[in-house]
């Protein structure tokens, strides 16, 4: 079994032996009395906690035994300096001979500046960052160019700690997340689902796009909102995907504005004058997404607004490479190379009981012509023999004759 790949950077080969991982390295990090160590050696040792196998106490133990047991630094005689000059905390030193989490502090206070003016929200989130398991993440998650852009107009009061200031941020991931741990961390209120929060958002942007043409701006809301949005809203189930929802009525409201703007431009009409020679032409051009259009059509006419319409469904025009009609789909082969667990032996008496009630059912005649039938498929076959010249060949017995 090969060795999982480690995290981070990839090792320098050099020609000195780490004691711990027995890895050639370029250069060590520490000598300790059990040998050298390396970088990665020498940061998880630092960050490893727990009890000392010699002494019982709960500390840092960096040590190890020859087994491999943990050892705090003085029962290992480790003399390295892991203590923070600024909490005291054993913990590995990064910069100032302070730990991570008191960087992540003096960090996060000088770029959200919580006391110009006084935030409470600020303040209790430089806690909570500080607080997480590993802040050496924090560390990095801050290097980031577009998380420490958020910060800085947070810090400068820009950008507001709530939902319509995020919202009014150009979406990307970062915005996303920070939001999520501001929700998270009870500084930002929750809004419910964050895949519904952000399609009503897109739902006001895409009806003001369509604020300047009303016959096309109000079947679209009609649409959005008496349909799509209210079953996104009443959905009570933990377990349905969001996100495929909310792209898929983003679809279907997409395609019926352009289908509505095609209207306009190409006929001069709205949708309450469609015709159904309209309607075709429309799906015989363009791409096969237009057909998305039906349950726009479909629910006007169910909701009495429209007449009903014949719209197909979608059908794929070609075939993805390598995938042909007679190539078995992934889910066929995975049932077909799913092996049959053997049938219980009840369930084996039962099936029997039956085909023997089945047959028992037949006509007198029919059953005996099956059992005929069926055994004389197990009857050898006659190998054929030359008869005598001016002689007619025996005539095999039909299979009623045999029976009698």
């Amino acid at each position: 079994m090969t060795e999982p790949r480690r995290r981070g950077r990839p090792r320098t080969i050099g020609d000195i032996e780490c004691s711990r991982c027995h890895h050639m390295v370029a250069k060590i990090r520490a000598r300790w009395p059990e040998g050298d160590i390396c970088g990665p050696c020498f940061t998880t040792a630092a960050r490893t906690y727990g009890l000392c196998s010699f002494c019982g106490a709960q500390r840092l133990v960096a040590g190890q035994t020859p087994t491999g047991e943990a050892l705090c630094r003085d029962c290992a005689g480790i003399t390295t300096n892991l203590d923070c000059d600024n909490c005291g905390r054993e913990a590995e030193r990064l910069r100032g001979g302070h730990c991570a989490r008191c960087v992540v502090t003096a960090d996060l206070e000088q770029i959200l500046a919580p006391h110009h003016p006084p935030d409470m929200r600020l303040k209790r989130l430089i806690v909570e960052l500080a607080a997480v398991p590993r802040p050496e993440s924090i560390i990095t998650w801050m290097r980031q160019p577009a998380t420490a852009a958020l910060l800085t107009l947070i810090g400068t009061r820009e950008l507001q700690l709530s939902h319509d200031a995020f919202d009014a941020m150009p979406p990307s991931k970062a915005v996303e997340h920070l939001r999520e741990m501001l929700v998270a961390h009870r500084m930002m209120p929750d809004r419910g689902d964050r895949y519904l929060a952000r399609f009503e958002q897109w739902l006001d942007q895409r009806l003001q796009t369509l604020h300047d043409t009303p016959t096309v701006a109000t079947p679209i809301e009609q649409f959005a909102r008496w349909h799509h949005l209210r079953r996104l809203r009443e959905n009570d189930d933990p377990t349905r995907n969001m996100d495929n929802a909310t792209r898929c009525a983003k679809q279907e409201i997409t395609e019926a504005g352009r289908f509505l703007t095609w209207l306009l431009d190409e006929h001069a009409t709205t949708i309450d004058n469609v015709t159904q020679g309209q309607l075709d032409a429309y799906l015989s051009e363009g791409t096969t997404t237009r057909t998305t259009i039906r349950n726009f059509i479909q629910w006007r006419a169910r909701a009495g607004i429209a007449p009903r319409f014949k719209v197909p469904y979608r059908v794929a025009r070609t075939t993805p490479p390598g995938l042909h009609a007679t190539t078995p789909r992934p889910h066929q082969t995975r049932h077909r190379s799913r092996p049959r667990p053997p049938l219980h032996p009840h369930r084996r008496a039962v099936i029997a009981a039956v085909r023997h009630a089945s047959r028992s059912d037949l006509p007198t005649h029919h059953r005996r012509r099956h059992q005929d039938t069926h055994a004389n498929h197990h009857l050898p076959r006659r190998s054929a023999r030359p008869h005598p010249p001016g002689t007619t060949p025996p005539v095999s017995p039909t299979p009623r004759a045999a029976g009698q």
